[in-house]
C-alpha cells in the first residue's frame, strides 16, 4: 500500500493498524531522494529478471534535484534502490516529471522486459528492463550518439514559428500487442491537472495509439511527428432523446471517423481532443488512466471550469476500437436500457446514416477511471464524479458491451 508525500516513497505492510498517531512509523521502509518530487506516479509491484521483486515508479513532479524524469526500481523488501533510470530530460529551471509507467511482460516469464511512461515535455520513454545478471543494463531503450531518445514525442498542430508544442503526458499508458500480434502498441492521452493555471488550457491534447515495433533499433522504433499516424475526428456531438423501461432520457453523446489504419509505415493512430461544435476547443485533455479490454480502448476526459475557485466541470466516457482508434461497429452502450446492444442503441446522424456511437458524456461532473463489473452479458462501468446526477448520486453507472471477445471460450488447457 503505497503513501504519496511530497518527496518519499513508502510502503505501509498493515493499513489496518494506520493512523494519524502512528503515521511515522507505521511503514515498512521509506525511500526519498532529491530527484523524488510529488510522487502522483503509482509504483508497479514486479519481479524483475534477476529474480529481485520491486517497486517501478516514475519520479513524480517538481524535484529538488536535477529537475529531470527518472524512473526508480526500488527493492520491495529492503527499500534499497536497485536501479535509477535518467531519462536526461527536464532541468532544474524547468523540471520535468516522469508519470506513472506500464510494465510490460512480453514473454511470459512473469517477469517483467519493458517499461513505458510518459513525462511533462510530452515524451513517451521506453525502458528496456531485460538483462538477467548486470541491472546496469536497465536504461532508456534507446539512444542517438549516446543522447537518450523517446519512442515517441506528442506535439500538436501549432504552426511556426512557435509551434508544434509538446504535449504534457501525465496517465499510465495502456500497452497491447501491435497488429497481427507483431510489436506492441501503446495508447495514451495529454493533458495535465495539476496546477491552478491547468484550469485555464490553452493547448489542444491528443489521444494516441502508437505502434512501437520492438525492433531493438532507434531508427527503426523511434519518432515524432504525425505524418506516419491515421487520423481519427471527433465528427458529431449531439444530445439524443431514448425511450427506456424508466421513461424517455436524453443523453449527450459522441461519434467518431471510422478510419483504416495500415500500410508498411504506419505507426498507429491519433485523435485530437476536439469538438465538432462550437467552440471547438473547449480545454479538454486526458489525464486520467486509460482502460483496455477486449480490444478497446476506454478512458475519460477532462473538460475543467475555468473558474479557479470552482472544483467544476465535466467529462466523456469513451470507447475505440485499441489497434485503429476507429469508431466501433457494435454499440458499446445500452442507452435505451433494454438489456441488449443493438441497432436500438445507434443514433441517427443528420444525413440519415444509423451508427453506433463512440463517446458519452458524464452526469457526475469531472469523472476518473471507470470502475469495472463483469456481468454474464454486460460490463456495468462505474463513473465515480465531482458533482451528483439527476438521481443525487456522485456514481453513474453506464451499462456496456463487453464486445465479442468476453464472451465464448477464453483459454484451454491440452493434456497429453
Amino acid at each position: 500500500h503505497q503513501l504519496v508525500d511530497s518527496c518519499a516513497m513508502r510502503l505501509v505492510t498493515n493499513p489496518g493498524s494506520f493512523s494519524e498517531a502512528n503515521a511515522t512509523t507505521i511503514f515498512k521502509w521509506e525511500y526519498t531522494d532529491a530527484d523524488l518530487g510529488y510522487t502522483y506516479s503509482r509504483p508497479a509491484i514486479v519481479k524483475m529478471q534477476n529474480g529481485t521483486w520491486a517497486a517501478v515508479f516514475g519520479n513524480g513532479y517538481n524535484n529538488t534535484g536535477t529537475g529531470r524524469a527518472y524512473l526508480y526500481i526500488v527493492d520491495i523488501d529492503t527499500g534499497a534502490l536497485i536501479r535509477k533510470i535518467d531519462t536526461g530530460a527536464g532541468s532544474a529551471a524547468t523540471p520535468n516529471g516522469l508519470a506513472t509507467p506500464a510494465l510490460v511482460d512480453l514473454n511470459g516469464d512473469y517477469k517483467v522486459d519493458y517499461a513505458y511512461a510518459g513525462d511533462l515535455e510530452g515524451n513517451l520513454w521506453k525502458f528496456d528492463l531485460r538483462d538477467t545478471s548486470n541491472t546496469n543494463n536497465w536504461d532508456v531503450a534507446y539512444r542517438d550518439g549516446g543522447i537518450r531518445t523517446p519512442l515517441y514525442i506528442a506535439r500538436d498542430t501549432t504552426p511556426a514559428p512557435t509551434g508544434p508544442v509538446r504535449q504534457p503526458i501525465t496517465s499510465k499508458p495502456e500497452v497491447a500487442r501491435g497488429p497481427k500480434g507483431q510489436g506492441m502498441i501503446v495508447l495514451f492521452g495529454t493533458g495535465r491537472f495539476l496546477e491552478i493555471g491547468d484550469k485555464s488550457p490553452t493547448q489542444t491534447q491528443t489521444f494516441y495509439g502508437i505502434i512501437d515495433k520492438n525492433s531493438g533499433t532507434q531508427t527503426t522504433d523511434a519518432f515524432s511527428g504525425r505524418t506516419a499516424l491515421t487520423q481519427q475526428t471527433i465528427t458529431n456531438e449531439l444530445t439524443v432523446a431514448f425511450n427506456t423501461p424508466s421513461g424517455t432520457v436524453n443523453i449527450p453523446l459522441r461519434v467518431t471517423t471510422q478510419n483504416a489504419v495500415g500500410g508498411s509505415t504506419d505507426r498507429g493512430w491519433y485523435m485530437n481532443l476536439l469538438s465538432p461544435n462550437a467552440p471547438a476547443f473547449r480545454g479538454e485533455m486526458q489525464v486520467s488512466d486509460s482502460v483496455l479490454r477486449n480490444g478497446r480502448i476506454i478512458f475519460t476526459t477532462l473538460i475543467p471550469d475555468p473558474n479557479p475557485c470552482s472544483p467544476g466541470g465535466t467529462s466523456w466516457l469513451m470507447e475505440m476500437d485499441a489497434l485503429t482508434g476507429a469508431r466501433l461497429t457494435e454499440s458499446p452502450f445500452d442507452l435505451n436500457n433494454d438489456g441488449v446492444f443493438s441497432e436500438s442503441d445507434f443514433i441517427t446522424l443528420p444525413d440519415g446514416t444509423r451508427v453506433p456511437v463512440s463517446g458519452m458524456q458524464s452526469e457526475v461532473g469531472i469523472a476518473q477511471r471507470p470502475g469495472i463489473l463483469a456481468g454474464e452479458t454486460a460490463e456495468y462501468k462505474y463513473l465515480s464524479g465531482t458533482t451528483a446526477n439527476a438521481a443525487g448520486s456522485n456514481i453513474q453507472r453506464a451499462v456496456e458491451n463487453p464486445g465479442p471477445g468476453a464472451r465464448g471460450r477464453q483459454s484451454w488447457r491440452q493434456i497429453k
